[in-house]
Parts: structure tokens; C-alpha cells; sequence
């Protein structure tokens, strides 16, 4: 289950955490600081204990090598509610990522290993990879490719799934080309 998504803001850093219910860590929104405790133990106390339960994020999956930004504040976000005893089981990437800006194979398993060291789960939750920056369709397949392999070579890396089909369907356009099949429902390179 999906217990939070989307929950850690774009500009937060390795350093300053600023999460979408408050403004940041001295926001004066009411209950921030156990938002994330209260909903995880809600889920658990009404939930199969066997149901794993997910914090899910997009560009959390330390594209093009940048643990800094983003990626390593949702990582110690959910490092930090693990040491309080919340039940995160593992935590969602959504990988929405293009041929500019993606993680390669290193750098997606050191990831998943760095979750692995604090009992987190990783599951590919939203995978496309649009065309932007990719000269051919075969480079698109190629990131695919790296990304799944990172995914099945690591025995942390439970859930890959692609975030549609058919491009007509994307979220993002079908001009941009990200999923395993064409608007006419043809399987690409990818496929």
C-alpha cells in the first residue's frame, strides 16, 4: 500500500527537509511532525500485517548521481521514521526519468542497497522513460534495460512496474514515446 506519496517537496536537500503539509521542519502546521508516524501506524493497526506498506516519491531515485537534492532527503526521511519505529516497509521510485536525466546502473543499485542497510524495500513504482535527449529508440530501450537489471539484480528491489502501456496513453504525451508500445498498440524496442 501506498501509505504517503509525493510528500517531500522538490527543492529539499540532503540537508533541509520540507515536506508538502508545512512549509519546512519550523512550519506551524499542526501535527507535521507526527504526520508521517500517525498515517504509517494507522495503516498497520488496519491493514493485513503481511500488506507491505510504501512511501512513494518521484526523483527520489538518485538521478545522474545526485544524492544531495531530493533523493537523499526522502532517503533519510524514511531512514529518520525507521529509527522512530514506524512501520515503512519500503519505500516507492517512481523512476519518471528520460535519457537526461536518469541514474545509471551504480548508482540505482548503491541506492538500493543503501535502503536495504535500514530494512526498506525498494519498488519501482512508475517507470517510463521518455524521449527527451534520446537520439533513437534503441538508446530509450538501453535505459530501460539498465534500470530493470538494477532492479532484478538486487534482491532489495521487490516491484518493477511500468507506468503504462501505450504511449497514446501517457501521462506525459504521446509525443514523448515512454512506454513498451506505440499508439497503435505495436511493441517497440523496449518491449
Amino acid at each position: 500500500w501506498d501509505v504517503i506519496n509525493e510528500s517531500v517537496t522538490d527543492d529539499s536537500t540532503v540537508d533541509k527537509l520540507k515536506l508538502r503539509v508545512g512549509s519546512d521542519k519550523s512550519s506551524e502546521f499542526k501535527g507535521w511532525d507526527t504526520y508521517t508516524e500517525d498515517l504509517f501506524k494507522l495503516a498497520r493497526e488496519h491493514t493485513n500485517p503481511n500488506v507491505k506498506l510504501i512511501y512513494n516519491d518521484y526523483n527520489a531515485e538518485n538521478n545522474n548521481g545526485n544524492f544531495k537534492g531530493k533523493t537523499g532527503a526522502v532517503y533519510n526521511y524514511v531512514k529518520e521514521m525507521k529509527e522512530k519505529g514506524v512501520p515503512i516497509d519500503g519505500v516507492g521510485l517512481q523512476m519518471h526519468v528520460s535519457c537526461n536525466y536518469t541514474p545509471n546502473y551504480k548508482q540505482l543499485t548503491e541506492l538500493i542497497d543503501m535502503y536495504k542497510e535500514i530494512d526498506v524495500e525498494v519498488h519501482i513504482t512508475e517507470i517510463d522513460v521518455t524521449l527527451n535527449g534520446c537520439k533513437t529508440e534503441e538508446k530509450q530501450r538501453e535505459l530501460y534495460s539498465e534500470i530493470f537489471k538494477a532492479c532484478f539484480d538486487n534482491e532489495n528491489c521487490k516491484v518493477f512496474t511500468v507506468w503504462g502501456s501505450y504511449d497514446s496513453e501517457s501521462w506525459v504525451g504521446a509525443s514523448n514515446k515512454p512506454l513498451p508500445f506505440d499508439e497503435n498498440m505495436y511493441p517497440k524496442d523496449i518491449y
